[in-house]
This record gives C-alpha cells, sequence and structure tokens, in this order.
C-alpha cells in the first residue's frame, strides 16, 4: 500500500535501467491507486502500443478511458505527462500548479485565470502543491523534482510560485522578486535587475535611466482602458505625460481615437490635432450661428478665452490645444 514509495522507486530504476513493459505496468497500477488517472491513462496507452498480443492492448486500451472517466471535473483536460513539456505560451518550466482553491492542475496561474471553467483567480503566493511533467509526481513546490530530480526552470521564486526560463541571450538577473513590490519582475534582453531601480513613489520597477514623472501609488490602480490591475499585470505599463500609467498596448489603441488621459483630461499626445483642424475648416457653422462665441477652457493650461462657436471643436489660443470644454 506504500504507492508513493514505490513511484520513487519506479522513477529511479526507469533512470537506471530505462522504461520497460513491467515498469509501466507497476506504474500504472501505483497511479491508479493514488488517484493520479490521467497518468494511469497515459501508462495503459503506452503498454497498448508495447504489448504483442492485440487481446490484451484491447483490455489496455478498454482502461484508458476507465482512467479518464475518472478524471475529476476539476483537474485540467491536459494533465498527461509529456517528457518534451516545455510550459505554455506564458512561462517555460517543467512543470504545472495546482490551484488551492479549486485543485485545477494548470499550466500556469494565467491559463487557469483565463480559462472558462473557472470563476476565480489562482493566488499564486498559496500554491503549495505541483506535478513534474517528466516523472508525473504530485509534490510540494520546489525548484527540483524530489523522484527525477529534473529542474522544473532556471528561474524560481519560492514566494510567487513563479517557474521560468529566461529568453536566449538575456542577463542573468533578468528575472528578480522585488520585495518592495512584493511579486517578481522581469527585464528585457539587455536589462536585468541590477539595471532597475523601485521607485517608492508610484510602487513599481523603473529602468535607472528612466526619468519618469509619477503619481503617488501610480501603479497600484486599474489600467484606465482595460480595468486591469497595472501593479500585478504581466503586461508593460507606461507613464503618460500627464504622471498616470496605462498599459503600452491599450495606450496604442486608446491614441488611435482618444487624445486625453480619461484620468485627468491632460492631453497625453497631439497626434490628433492636425485632424481635427482640417474638420474644423471644411465644417462651415450655419449662417444663422456663424457670428456666435462661446467661452471655453482649456484642460491643458486652464486658461478661460471667448472663441467662435463650432461644433467640431473649438481651439485654445494660448497653447493651440483642442482639449476644451465650454463653461
Amino acid at each position: 500500500g506504500k504507492y508513493e514509495e514505490a513511484v520513487s522507486s519506479i522513477v529511479k530504476a526507469e533512470m537506471m535501467e530505462g522504461t520497460t513493459l513491467e515498469v509501466l505496468k507497476l506504474r500504472e497500477t501505483c497511479h491508479s491507486s493514488l488517484g493520479n488517472y490521467l497518468i494511469a491513462a497515459s501508462d495503459c496507452q503506452r503498454i497498448a502500443g508495447m504489448v504483442g498480443d492485440k487481446e490484451e492492448a484491447a483490455r489496455y486500451l478498454e482502461r484508458v478511458a476507465l482512467h479518464r472517466s475518472k478524471v475529476p471535473s476539476c483537474e485540467d483536460e491536459i494533465g498527461e505527462i509529456d517528457p518534451l513539456y516545455e510550459g505554455c505560451a506564458h512561462y517555460k518550466r517543467k512543470c504545472k500548479l495546482y490551484c488551492p482553491e479549486c485543485n485545477k492542475l494548470a499550466r500556469c496561474r494565467v491559463c487557469h485565470d483565463d480559462s472558462d471553467i473557472v470563476d476565480h483567480k489562482m493566488d499564486r503566493f498559496k500554491v503549495t502543491t505541483i506535478r513534474c511533467m517528466l516523472c508525473g509526481t504530485d509534490q510540494p513546490a520546489s525548484a527540483t523534482c524530489i523522484s527525477c530530480h529534473t529542474q522544473f526552470a532556471e528561474y524560481y521564486c519560492d514566494i510567487c510560485h513563479l517557474y521560468d526560463n529566461p529568453p536566449p541571450g538575456a542577463p542573468s538577473d533578468y528575472l528578480w522578486h522585488c520585495s518592495l513590490c512584493g511579486i517578481c519582475r522581469k527585464g528585457n534582453i539587455v536589462m536585468g535587475a541590477s539595471n532597475f531601480t523601485h521607485c517608492e513613489n508610484c510602487g513599481s520597477c523603473w529602468p535607472k535611466t528612466s526619468n519618469h514623472a509619477c503619481v503617488s501609488g501610480g501603479t497600484n490602480k486599474d489600467c484606465p482602458v482595460c480595468l486591469e490591475n497595472l501593479h500585478s499585470s504581466r503586461k508593460a505599463a507606461v507613464h503618460l505625460v500627464c504622471g498616470h500609467f496605462m498599459h503600452n498596448d491599450c495606450k496604442r489603441e486608446f491614441l488611435k481615437t482618444q487624445f486625453a488621459c480619461p484620468i485627468c483630461k491632460k492631453t497625453i499626445s497631439r497626434e490628433l490635432f492636425p485632424l481635427i483642424a482640417a474638420e474644423v475648416r471644411l465644417n462651415a457653422m450655419p449662417k444663422e450661428l456663424a457670428n456666435e462665441k462661446a467661452e471655453i477652457m482649456c484642460n491643458d493650461c486652464l486658461t478661460k478665452s471667448v472663441v467662435p462657436l463650432h461644433y467640431v471643436a473649438m481651439q485654445c489660443p494660448s497653447c493651440d490645444s483642442f482639449n476644451t470644454t465650454t463653461t
């Protein structure tokens, strides 16, 4: 009945002598008894391909279906052991994580959170159990497999439980845990932790060469466009000229149709101003309103002015901004 010890012994035997038919049959028995049905199903699939007797192969194929039918609905549908497993689109590693809340086995917390079958976020700090994707051993979260001694990734944080491999050519400190941010951060292909510093005012890490203007606690807020939390987001955030923050991708899309910060209403780009000026010239006011005036206030320089009324936009005579409102 000591199936976990038996699995560990089997893994060591495989490392020394290779995976034989007898070893696979023992593995299948142990994992089935431990409730690791996806691993047992994978073993049965391999056994069916190795046995010479067709009837025996058919029996093991039936056991594949039987094991799969016992998989709990909360378990990841792709939980099979894969010696070539290299992680997912988000992180490169050789293990999967069990969500501490639903016990779902997921490639990473982002894969879990993006899944249509869960209604909650994986708490990265509470992860306690992982599965090695080379030998299938479920075990406490750590850097190296307790059974086959595989290093799960080049980088492992025992606080965030982040496993990842830096891209080729990246500095050795490409990934690091910032105790002030409270989470792991990543640099870029040429800069690592030694090139970054934590800004206590906005609460995030920035390159030492960055002279960013920031708002106190700026990154501890949600992106004003997509509403995702900026501090914990995997997407790059940028500081705007007004001092607020948004995702770089969100900014790119936002500036296609808008020019003012959605928080403070200050102009963050004047690229649309020439198009607005052209629209004003091409769209004359009706004759009965041609001589009408309007009092406006500029959201950029805060100057109040009286200018010709126009339904498209009215330009500040002090700073030439179209970021104005009527008073």
